[in-house]
């Protein structure tokens, strides 16, 4: 049992530190001016008759009634900071450590800064800010100077990016924004009001957050910690009036064994439900879907593959993104239309193989599809099955289902399906955005 005294000295220790993280962070070490906020999404207050009834004012009930306008015109789009990529919400960016998602988002930063298009998508420009918790600000700004000379950017477009790329180095420091009271439960800590009332009205376009294992509340809280996040997320992203990105790492099962999904990410299956948009970008490889475009790239070095596995608010690209890596800067691989009919076609004839294998009673697992004999493969070779099995499951195409416990033999615990109601993935039209 912990003593009188250590109790003490540690609640003095945990005490010091707060107060150099609102040092740092609120510019006071007044910790308890740190939440003392009007938001109202404001963290849940004490529960009890005697609560006070103003600190409620988020469920009154003029919020909750529809505006008398609604019906006389249509409301207008979804606000997207990238044009069918990126909506005004919050959302994760997963990769497996040292892939290149930091410099990644720091490419795209500059587009959104300096108003390019990115990977072909109109960007709504404006300010970025990160949020690092993992790379210092020396890190950042020798990343950035490479990639201004890579990019051959004119003094102004620098001028440019002094002015609205941010950079709030949090590392060493206990920034979260989610942690656990001493009630156990998960609350929101002040550097969120803090980030808001700091950040809004400043034209930000986007917030990366650099981990989310750093920032967030943890791993050991599952779901319910995902989920606080992600409120966190959304609590920034509507006061300040941008989109915000957890940037997270995969598991080490999903980046072995080279899953696809909107769920790669590590943690919760709440982090991806609850995201509004989520992007994972991985090594390429030399797997036999690969464009042919992407195979002759891999010749100069290891192209990258940016899968968009969720947006809301509009339907999502039907087809990843391959871009080089020049270590500084990045470029889009430009895939044949042609490239990507061939890899639509050879993945209809698969799923006609299994729908019809399947009426006559027989069912395939992962494995077992690629050792069929030829003449029932329907001239795909067993490579190519293989890569094409990897893009269905990554695109929904196909599923697998786990199959009754009694029929399950060794490794065989699952077999390939053609989903039922395969998602949507053609690209929606500017015009065709849904609230």
């Amino acid at each position: 049992m912990m003593r009188d005294s250590e109790f003490v000295t540690g609640a003095a220790r945990g005490g010091a530190a707060l107060d150099e993280i609102a040092q740092r962070l609120y510019g006071s070490s007044d910790r308890a001016t740190a939440n003392d906020h009007d938001d109202p999404r404001a963290d849940v207050p004490p529960q009890g008759d005697d609560a006070p009834a103003g600190r409620y004012r988020f469920l009154d009930y003029d919020r909750a009634k529809l505006p008398a306008t609604l019906f006389a015109q249509r409301p207008p789009p979804y606000p997207f900071v990238i044009e069918g990529l990126l909506p005004e919400a919050p959302g994760l960016f997963v990769a497996a450590g040292g892939t290149g998602k930091t410099r990644l988002t720091l490419w795209e930063a500059v587009h959104i800064i300096l108003g390019r298009d990115f990977l072909g998508h109109k960007v709504r420009e404006g300010r970025v800010l990160f949020v690092t918790a993992e790379d210092d600000r020396e890190v950042f700004d020798a990343r950035l100077y490479d990639l201004a000379e890579a990019m051959e950017l004119t003094a102004n477009q620098r001028k440019l990016i002094l002015d609205r790329l941010l950079v709030l180095d949090v590392t060493g420091l206990d920034a979260r924004l989610v942690e656990t009271d001493m009630a156990h439960n998960l609350v929101q800590t002040g550097v969120v009001p803090a980030l808001i009332e700091r950040y809004r009205n400043r034209d930000i376009r986007l917030i990366n957050l650099d981990p989310v294992s750093n920032l967030g509340p943890g791993e050991i809280h599952g779901n319910d910690g995902a989920s606080r996040f992600l409120t966190a997320c959304w609590r920034l992203s509507k006061s300040i009036g941008c989109a915000v990105r957890g940037i997270h790492h995969v598991a080490k099962a999903v980046a072995r064994d080279g899953t696809l999904d909107q769920h790669a990410g590590r943690g919760g299956s709440a982090f991806a439900d609850n995201s509004r948009h989520v992007w994972q970008l991985t090594y390429a490889g030399q797997q036999a879907s690969n464009p042919p475009e992407v195979v002759a790239a891999a010749i100069d070095g290891a192209p990258l593959r940016l899968d968009v596995h969720k947006v809301s608010y509009c339907r999502r690209p039907e087809q990843p993104f391959y871009l080089t890596d020049h270590g500084a800067a990045f470029q889009q691989i430009a895939v044949s239309t042609e490239t990507v009919d061939t890899l639509a076609r050879d993945l209809d004839t698969l799923c006609a193989l299994l729908t019809a294998d399947r009426l006559a009673g027989r069912r395939h697992s992962r494995r077992n599809v690629e050792e069929l004999p030829a003449e029932r493969r329907r001239g795909l070779g067993r490579d190519r099955i293989r890569a094409i099995v990897a893009e269905g499951l990554a695109t929904g195409r196909l599923i697998e289902e786990p199959l009754p416990k009694e029929e399950q033999v060794g490794a065989r615990k699952s077999v390939l399906s053609v989903a039922p109601n395969p998602r949507n993935t053609r690209a929606m039209a500017p015009d065709e955005v849904q609230q």
